[in-house]
């Protein structure tokens, strides 16, 4: 309900924050584990991976609702301060967006946040949504919107436009000057795939990223979904030149990572920079002995290998060979060589396979010896049953239909 997605949308807590933002890096390994060890046939991805949505959309809720009503605050019963949460409030129907309230009637026993500094005012509107039986309406908590997000709802309500489309309406929103509305333009964002966002290039407004992001990064405590969409945007609508400012914020060793979106900003250097940037890449980042930083980048070719035609996938794959030196890398790999049908790491596997450290990536072996399609695959399958034969055993009960 909206109520808990309006909660969602505040950002994230520096305290709730690791190095490396923990969600995104949870939705990198969700996809390349489907990939690597679910079904065959997978649906392709939902919404750019950069970009991890923080709640339901406004329109996703209002679909949801039962009823939807613009509405202005008449009264408050009680006069108790603080208010109580079963107090209610009365409010009177502007503009009925779903469901079949008339205009000027009146809306009863809807809650009130007891912690909202003031009563539901005489001036100001307000969007509330009921949920159950039409009959019997649940009211939600009414949401104070401005004539801005007024103005936002109605041209995405009125509009029949899909997907890039509907971006192209929202774009402009993404940096409003109200909250609700910039963090629902966000969440449209994030909810749309890369492909759509790409189609937009022609309209986005690149010196506008180019200074919107300039002005996150210098913040004290950047919005880090915020920063992250715009190196995304800049994927899209940048220079060469606009490596630059990628080299401002790669060379401070004590910069927070995850407030400036570091695994979306070496994505966007990818783009730019092209093969010569992958190398550095390689060299820089993925050769690390920093763990976080090693994700970082690995979370940027995974980007590049789902997303984008930028580089051969097969060239992609390549530079992640040295992580298999390490056991704990090579299991954040071995989905993503599979999911790239890279079947040269192979022999590579078998020899991790024996490794007395390397018993988590038994599994993780076999599902990939099962996965190639190579004639070899077969020889590979028998020294697994020689080396592991237990994980042999549980990789065909586990994944059966590998």
């Amino acid at each position: 309900m909206i109520s808990s997605s309006i909660e969602s949308r505040s950002d994230v807590p520096t305290s709730s924050r690791c190095c490396i933002d923990f969600v995104t890096v949870f939705r990198f390994a969700a996809y390349f584990l489907l990939a690597a060890f679910g079904p065959a046939s997978i649906p392709s991805a939902q919404g750019c991976l950069f970009c991890e949505a923080l709640a339901n959309t406004l329109c996703e809720d209002i679909q949801e609702s039962t009823v939807c009503v613009i509405a202005t605050g008449v009264n408050v019963e009680g006069t108790e301060a603080p208010r109580r949460l079963d107090q209610t409030a009365v409010f009177t129907v502007d503009k009925c967006i779903r469901g079949s309230l008339a205009v000027g009637s009146k809306l009863q026993s809807v809650p009130l946040d007891s912690t909202a500094p003031q009563a539901p005012s005489s001036e100001a509107k307000y969007l509330v949504l009921g949920f159950g039986d039409e009959t019997d309406v649940q009211w939600d908590l009414p949401i104070l919107v401005s004539d801005q997000a007024i103005d936002y709802l109605e041209r995405l309500l009125a509009s029949d436009a899909k997907e890039a489309e509907r971006l192209a309406i929202v774009l402009p929103y993404l940096v409003a000057s109200d909250d609700v509305v910039a963090d629902d333009a966000y969440n449209e964002f994030a909810r749309g795939s890369f492909a759509q966002i790409r189609s937009l290039a022609k309209q986005i407004d690149r010196q506008w990223v180019l200074d919107h992001l300039n002005a996150y990064l210098k913040s004290s405590d950047p919005p880090a979904h915020r920063v992250r969409l715009m190196w995304t945007l800049l994927c899209v609508c940048g220079q060469p030149e606009d490596v630059a400012l990628f080299e401002s914020i790669a060379k401070q060793t004590s910069i927070d990572r995850t407030n400036v979106g570091f695994d979306a900003a070496i994505g966007c250097y990818l783009m730019l920079a092209g093969l010569d940037g992958l190398q550095r890449v390689e060299r820089e980042f993925l050769s690390s002995d920093d763990e976080p930083l090693v994700l970082a980048a690995l979370n940027a070719i995974r980007f590049h290998a789902v997303e984008t035609d930028r580089f051969e996938t097969q060239r992609l794959a390549k530079s992640l060979h040295p992580l298999l030196r390490s056991p704990t890398m090579a299991a954040h790999v071995i989905p993503d060589l599979s999911r790239m049908q890279d079947w040269s790491a192979g022999p590579i596997l078998l020899d991790l396979l024996a490794l007395s450290d390397a018993r988590h990536l038994r599994i993780p072996i076999v599902n990939y010896v099962r996965s190639c399609p190579q004639e070899q695959a077969t020889d590979w399958l028998e020294r697994c049953r020689t080396i592991a034969p237990d994980a042999v055993e549980s990789s065909f009960r586990m994944f059966p239909n590998l």
